[in-house]
């Protein structure tokens, strides 16, 4: 599945790029996002709208949500303005406060890196990206296993085993790398509710190999 991550790259690497996607009326900020949502997710959000606060007032595909903050990645739609008669739309950068957009002044502009439009959004559509699915669903069912804890690499151990990556590991699964800070939260969490208390933790280095010692009794790696 495809990542915010991927959307707001993808833009870096084509800015000065130009897509008229229908063929129509030149250049538009419309067919940008036609571009990547046909693209990366084959749904085209605008179809059967002329201009973008229509898109914002109208039905999304599934799994594509309304939201009035933004995220990286998200398609943001503004109001129509000074900026623009009928709206604009385009796309929120990695750093969540600037955009990237076409035409965005109304020139035919090819895809350009801008400040953001604060004050004229009307709101923001995120895609189904593929970090929401896999926070939407529970970590490592809903329970921590009894023989299970935290190992948190203080030195670069070798491959998967990188300073300052943080693995779940238990007998029965082996070890899982937890590449996002908030899935420590929930197992904590978790663990609280199971257990009474936080997940225990150990720290592998090169003189206390922590991991290689649990390796031995089950060394499966998952960090895809």
């Amino acid at each position: 599945m495809t990542t915010a991550k991927q959307i707001t790259d993808w833009l870096k690497a084509n800015q000065g790029r130009a897509y008229d996607f229908d063929g129509r009326y030149s250049v538009q900020c419309m067919d940008l996002v036609n571009q990547i949502t046909v693209m990366f997710f084959n749904q085209n959000i605008t179809a059967g709208h002329m201009y973008p606060p229509s898109v914002w007032a109208g039905k999304l595909p599934s799994g594509w949500t309304k939201h009035t903050e933004s995220q990286p990645g998200d398609v943001f739609i503004t109001r129509a303005c000074g900026y623009s008669p009928v709206g604009h739309i385009g796309f929120i950068a990695e750093d969540n406060q600037h955009i990237f957009d076409q035409n965005g002044t109304s020139q035919n502009d090819p895809i350009t890196y801008r400040n953001g439009l604060d004050g004229i959004y009307l709101g923001f559509i995120r895609p189904p990206y593929e970090q929401q699915v896999r926070e939407s669903k529970p970590v490592l069912n809903k329970k921590v296993d009894k023989m299970s804890c935290l190992v948190i690499c203080k030195d670069n151990l070798g491959a998967p085993f990188l300073k300052n990556r943080v693995f779940y590991w238990s007998a029965d699964a082996g070890f899982k790398y937890l590449e996002d800070p908030d899935d420590i939260k929930i197992l904590d969490e978790i663990a609280k509710h199971t257990i009474g208390k936080a997940m225990f933790r150990v720290e592998s280095t090169k003189g206390a190999p922590w991991h290689y010692r649990l390796a031995q009794v089950n060394g499966m790696c998952d960090i895809k």
